[in-house]
């Protein structure tokens, strides 16, 4: 499963080439591009993608408009991800390419490195089932 997810991180890295392992480059950030992109080849970046997918498979449903934002969905990613034994630290980056692998609509949001998503978390208990 993970190699095909690093397959399929590769491409939304193709599509979005802006973005890394944090969301979308921020030239006011401290950091490397180059750095910041290089860690989406880690294998823990691919776990933390994952994470990202069972939450919004589990947890969220699509909507039409863009009412998603990134940096907040990532917190309650990490929530589901602790108590259901997946990664409990959810990068930005993580849960942008994990809406785009699953056809999430996505709008990066000018210079910084969040996003628009087009889900909504569903009502409930925001950890497990």
């Amino acid at each position: 499963m993970r190699d095909e997810i690093s397959c399929a991180i590769r491409a939304v890295m193709e599509q979005y080439s802006q973005l890394t392992a944090y969301g979308f480059f921020h030239p006011l950030r401290n950091a490397s591009f180059d750095d910041d992109r290089h860690q989406m080849f880690d294998t823990n970046f691919a776990f933390q993608v994952e994470t990202a997918m069972e939450f919004i498979q589990r947890r969220c449903r699509p909507t039409k408009t863009l009412n998603g934002f990134s940096y907040a969905l990532k917190h309650v990613a990490e929530a589901f991800g602790s108590v259901n034994g997946l990664a409990s630290y959810v990068p930005n980056g993580a849960i942008i390419v994990a809406a785009a692998i699953l056809g999430i609509r996505l709008k990066r949001i000018g210079l910084p490195p969040n996003c628009y998503l087009a889900l909504k978390v569903r009502e409930g208990n925001h950890g497990g089932e």
